[in-house]
């Protein structure tokens, strides 16, 4: 249980600098660049951005509100996003120099927030108030009200409120709802299909900053884009894809970035600084953190089966996650593997849990045959 004197900005500040320390720590590695200190000219170009931002250059308005895609149920919809300055340094390509990302990365975790500022949620004749946190970020609760209509993605108008004493545009938070028809929800390990195997430059940087590692890059694919895709797609309704993440809320864009650009259908991307339940954890308690963020989003729909998709490599690492959900879960696809290591053949025979392993096309025409695609 959290203390009711729990210091919420002092473990964020703590938090926001094991990342940027890893962000420093990996543009000293590049070196020089251009006869310039790279890490003094990292200094630099983030102090010049900090400039530009706060003297209003070329921009009608400093401040944004940024939404996130949501996620509800019949009874809620819940909204996320941030209010802070405009951002003047666009997000990386893949080909981009792992500097440029670097920076670019620095600066979404350096960006002046917006902190107690309220912001409005209202869909319809409902509405609800809340505020930004000491970062900027917001996080509501609305309810759906009785129709939904026929589409699994719905929509909340956000805004700041009315008191407040900044202003920015009215948006709109998209908010996956998964449909009564869908057959299963699927759980993701986003780091593992796309930071663990990184197949740009881009994910290769964010790894090295989220997971704290150095991973080499992997030509190959073994074929999750094609098999996410097939799955979301479903029979009578589509199969809505849950991304679970270690990456700190910062960098949310660029998580969706790496997402989209290792092919993987748009889904609900859930991130670790959301809760409050896992403020006061270490960051490198991966697994029992990544065994709560499942919790949070299976604990909210009680009337779907669930299936979990990670990398064979990293099977080890969900053993905790697939005891504790072994009675939620109708199966589990570990992809690229050719073979089922004996850990996961111990795991079966003891949660007597369907768990497969192999390159994606072939788990593909296994789901196929189960009836979770539509052939």
């Amino acid at each position: 249980m959290l203390n009711v004197f729990f210091d919420e900005s002092q473990v964020n500040r703590r938090r926001r600098d094991v990342y940027i320390d890893r962000i420093r720590n990996a543009i000293s590695r590049i070196g020089i660049i251009d006869g310039c200190n790279a890490t003094k000219l990292a200094d630099d170009l983030v102090e010049s951005f900090d400039f530009a931002l706060r003297h209003h250059l070329a921009e009608w308005s400093r401040v944004e509100l940024k939404p996130y895609l949501g996620v509800g149920n019949q009874d809620w919809l819940r909204v996320r996003g941030r209010v802070a300055e405009r951002s003047k340094v666009s997000l990386p390509q893949p080909d981009e120099e792992p500097f440029d990302v670097l920076v670019s990365c620095w600066y979404r975790f350096l960006i002046s927030q917006q902190s107690v500022i309220p912001v409005l949620a209202q869909r319809g004749d409902r509405e609800v108030v809340g505020s930004t946190d000491d970062e900027g970020f917001f996080d509501l609760v609305i309810s759906s009200q009785a129709e939904l209509g026929d589409t699994d993605i719905f929509s909340v108008e956000i805004e700041v409120g009315a008191e407040a004493t900044i202003r920015a545009e009215r948006e709109v938070c998209r908010v996956l709802v998964p449909s009564p028809e869908a057959q299963v929800c699927v759980l993701v390990d986003l780091d593992g299909l796309v930071l663990s195997q990184p197949q740009s430059r881009f994910a290769q940087v964010l790894a090295e900053i989220i997971l704290g590692t150095r991973e080499k890059l992997h030509p190959e694919s073994f074929g999750a884009e094609m098999f996410l895709r097939r799955l979301a797609i479903g029979n009578s309704a589509p199969n809505p894809i849950f991304y679970l993440s270690n990456a700190p809320r910062h960098l949310y864009k660029h998580l969706t970035l790496a997402r989209e650009y290792a092919g993987l259908p748009e889904g609900y991307l859930h991130l670790r600084d959301f809760d409050m339940r896992l403020r006061s954890m270490d960051t490198d308690h991966l697994d029992v953190l990544e065994m709560l963020l499942a919790h949070d989003l299976i604990d909210n729909f009680p009337n779907h089966d669930f299936v979990f998709v990670g990398a064979a490599s990293r099977s080890t690492f969900y053993e905790p996650l697939l005891k504790a959900l072994c009675h939620r879960l109708s199966g589990v696809y570990m992809l690229g593997a050719s073979g089922t290591p004996q850990s996961l053949l111990d795991l079966n025979e003891e949660l007597q849990l369907p768990i497969l392993t192999a390159h994606g096309e072939r788990l593909l025409m296994h789901s196929i045959e189960q009836g979770w695609t539509d052939a």
